[in-house]
């Protein structure tokens, strides 16, 4: 956006949100050390002997991501069970971009459950709010009249 010129350099400085940064980069850090110490192949041990069958499998990580996400933030939902979802995936030879998608889809709607939701879900609720409360106020003004 600075780039263009839509924003400038400065208002792009501030509108990062270091917080965030600080977060995701710990959370890369775990995952890091969960590869290490070979977690995820365990989990993805326990996870096929639970789950089965491919669909199951899906059914699973889906409802999984999608309630962990409507409790925590999805971005951190989806750095932490990506690998995880990888590792079950290599092991149990099955195609990877269903489960990824469907990661990444259950996420995303889970997250619009909850107010940590990202910018796109909340500004879409605020938006419809604020529609609904106008209308109201127009309601209000017809019948003071």
């Amino acid at each position: 956006m600075v780039a263009t010129g839509v924003m400038t350099p400065e208002r792009a400085y501030r509108a990062i949100n270091y917080d965030t940064l600080v977060l995701l980069l710990g959370m890369m850090l775990i995952s890091a050390y969960l590869y290490l110490a070979h977690f995820f192949e365990w989990a993805a041990e326990l996870v096929l002997s639970l789950s089965r069958t491919p669909e199951r499998l899906l059914l699973y990580v889906t409802v999984t991501s999608g309630i962990l996400s409507a409790l925590l933030v999805n971005d951190t939902i989806c750095l932490m069970l990506t690998p995880l979802v990888v590792a079950v995936i290599r092991r149990g030879k099955l195609p990877l971009l269903p489960y990824l998608i469907a990661l990444a889809t259950s996420a995303n709607i889970g997250s619009v459950a909850t107010r940590t939701a990202t910018a796109a879900p909340n500004a879409a609720a605020s938006v419809g709010h604020s529609r609904n409360q106008s209308r109201r106020n127009a309601k209000v003004r017809v019948r003071q009249r």
